[in-house]
């Protein structure tokens, strides 16, 4: 019987933290020495399963309390953001830093649930909380002439554009409505600014600035929305080689510029109408080309969209130019999606062929945000195509922030960009 109780003691697995087996449960082992050999080895492995099997009890609890999981290297301010900021005398604690992407404002109802977060900007409510009032006045510096841009820019259609010239005052905005303003400019003043960009680097550190009321370059205020679906998928766009930006990047989900159209709508329904025309040319194959046939197509899918929120404004550094980060809620699976895509598919004018179509779900979403890289799932069959660092789709300039502020807001990332109210000066 020494043997069995010299092993009593010490049998256990390092893995659980575990060392020997006490001394209550190994004494029966000692003191009947009738029981059979065998008999005692079976009683030693059955107490041995059962102390693992309490063990990997207590680890899975103890997990299931820990806490979100860090924002890996990916997620750190650029040096971009963060030269700007020194030079503008500003601290990244007091704005949410991501990558190239500087947070000037955000809403302070911010939940696990998405579609309650933010400002509301659904057609249904009584009064959208998102308002754009337009300032008359040219003010900003072309540097250079339209005709020094390239001929396929020439080429392009010259339309009206909207650089946005005033926010809330405080990084927190207005709890109950977010009030922004515009001025007018138009389509080759911003490719100008986007040309020098390109052919000088340190062109939008020198002329740039986190603040609107301060820019004197042309930029053209943007929406980029996350779309999910009812079961969690998270729509993106793998965008077109011939777009005019971000081309061949994931977008997570879709980008649409502040246009003529929005700015001519009555009231203050001007983004509701934005977000309605982003979500029929660039989600659903509705496009349209004039007021009443965006409403006319918006009646074939307000039934499914349940949610259309604005969670914050901020500042692409690399772009000089400033957009909304919006939300979208479709009530679809994604069978259901591609099916009500299909059937719209007929007779319909065509979704705008800036992109096609995959789905992320929220683990490829926190991977991709962990390491920089994940796979997205095709809409329509078994195709995946991995996006990301290192790869020969990479992500869209404002993808990664996008994902950091959802995967926070459920809880699956620690707090990142969460600063104290800052008033500016």
């Amino acid at each position: 019987m020494d043997y069995y109780k010299d092993h009593a003691q010490v049998v256990g697995i390092s893995r659980w933290g575990l060392s020997y087996i006490p001394e209550s449960l190994a004494a029966p082992l000692r003191t009947d020495p009738l029981l059979p050999p065998a008999f005692n080895l079976l009683l030693v492995m059955l107490i041995v399963a059962s102390i693992i099997l309490l063990s990997m009890f207590v680890i899975g609890f103890r997990n299931s309390k820990k806490s979100p999981t860090p924002l890996a290297k990916f997620c750190r301010p650029a040096t971009s953001a963060l030269d700007l900021l020194n030079k503008q005398g500003l601290s990244p604690n007091d704005y949410g830093v991501c990558g190239s992407i500087i947070e000037i404002c955000r809403s302070k109802r911010m939940f696990s649930d998405f579609s309650l977060s933010g400002w509301d900007c659904h057609p249904k409510r009584d009064l959208p909380k998102v308002t754009i009032h337009h300032k008359s006045g040219s003010e900003f510096l072309h540097f250079q002439h339209a005709t020094d841009l390239d001929d396929r820019a020439q080429r392009a259609f010259n339309g009206t554009k909207y650089s946005l010239v005033e926010t809330p005052p405080n990084y927190f905005g207005s709890e109950d409505v977010l009030n922004l303003v515009v001025q007018n400019t138009d389509f080759y003043a911003t490719q100008t600014v986007q040309k020098a960009i390109r052919s000088e680097p340190a062109f939008a550190l020198e002329n740039g600035s986190i603040f609107p009321e301060r820019q004197r370059q042309a930029n053209s205020l943007c929406l980029h929305l996350l779309v999910q679906l009812a079961d969690g998928n998270i729509i993106c766009m793998k965008r077109a080689g011939n777009t005019a930006y971000a081309s061949n990047k994931m977008s997570i989900s879709c980008e649409e510029q502040l246009a003529q159209d929005d700015m001519e709508v009555p009231g203050d329904w001007k983004v509701s109408h934005w977000f309605k025309r982003a979500l029929c040319e660039e989600i659903f194959p509705l496009g349209a080309l004039q007021l009443s046939q965006l409403e006319v197509n918006w009646k074939k899918i307000e039934h499914c969209v349940t949610s259309m929120r604005v969670l914050s404004v901020f500042y692409e550094v690399d772009f000089i130019n400033y957009a909304l980060f919006g939300y979208c809620r479709i009530n679809c699976t994604p069978s259901e999606f591609r099916h009500l895509y299909q059937e719209l598919s007929i007779n319909s004018t065509g979704r705008d062929k800036e992109g096609i179509p995959y789905l992320l779900s929220e683990a490829e979403a926190l991977d991709f945000v962990l390491k920089g890289r994940c796979k997205a799932r095709s809409v329509w069959g078994c195709e995946q195509i991995e996006f990301g660092e290192g790869t020969d789709c990479p992500a869209h300039p404002s993808s990664l922030y996008r994902l950091v502020q959802f995967l926070t807001a459920t809880g699956a990332l620690k707090p990142s960009l969460t600063v104290p109210e800052a008033n500016r000066t």
